[in-house]
């Protein structure tokens, strides 16, 4: 259940990303075609608080990806702030990471599994030798219900709800403590989601992580959140406790 005292974790204020998809410059100078700007996002502002999962719904190209994508520090917003508050680690600061859509996509074919979950530990020196490294990355697999003997294996022997499960572990193995979930549910099969939504919220209950989750399935939504906004058009058109969103919805 939400807190609404609780200190937030991530502060959202006037936020906009515009992208610039102009035509050619020969176009432009020549055939005096316009210049044309895409407002992705235009505007967002919200507050979540510390160990809640706030939701972002709306129709494919509303902006919640490019939301995502400015959270995690991968596109620079063209107005408005991004806040975290401080954060438990050494540098003081909000560690993020990003659970993505596709895990065929998301993940390294070449690398063992192994490996893959190990790179964000050694890139942080999140343990002082190879040796607890590996006891780490095998904890984090049984974490997520996977054998820690998965570590020799290749992402392409996996099905796609165990392939998530990794991607989930990798993310874990930076010991963060927001995670953005962008649309993790939507290329499983039916009968996996909700094991990882299950699973995404025994652990946040365990290791008291905030989410902010992203997807266009509506009953996922309303299965994982606290508090729920509805984009269109790069805008929050409604904002609410998930609740009140799906019992007395403001916009179609």
């Amino acid at each position: 259940m939400t807190n609404a005292h609780a200190k937030p974790t991530l502060r959202v204020d006037d936020v906009a990303c515009f992208f610039d998809v102009s035509p050619s410059w020969f176009d432009r100078t020549v055939m005096r075609k316009p210049q044309r700007t895409l407002k992705a996002v235009d505007g967002l502002s919200f507050v979540i608080p510390r160990g809640t999962t706030f939701s972002i719904v709306g129709e494919s190209g509303c902006g919640k990806s490019t939301l995502a994508r400015m959270v995690v520090g991968l596109y620079q917003p063209t107005r408005g702030t991004l806040s975290f508050a401080d954060g438990s680690g050494r540098d003081g600061f909000v560690r993020t990471q990003m659970i993505f859509q596709d895990p065929f996509a998301s993940l390294n074919p070449r690398w063992r599994v192994g490996a893959i979950i190990a790179e964000p530990i050694k890139q942080m020196a999140l343990r002082p030798s190879g040796v607890e490294t590996q006891a780490r990355v095998r904890q984090l697999l049984e974490t997520v219900g996977l054998s820690g003997q998965d570590s020799n294996r290749y992402p392409h022997e996996f099905s796609g709800g165990q392939r998530q499960r990794i991607s989930i572990a990798r993310a874990l193995a930076a010991e963060p403590e927001f995670l953005v979930c962008d649309e993790p549910t939507s290329a499983l099969d039916v009968s996996v989601q909700a094991q990882i939504l299950n699973l995404l919220k025994d652990l946040q209950r365990e290791l008291g992580l905030t989410y902010l989750f992203i997807s266009h399935n509506l009953a996922a939504v309303r299965h994982v959140s606290d508090r729920v906004a509805v984009m269109y058009l790069g805008r929050i058109v409604e904002e609410a406790a998930t609740d009140e969103v799906f019992e007395r919805p403001q916009h179609p």
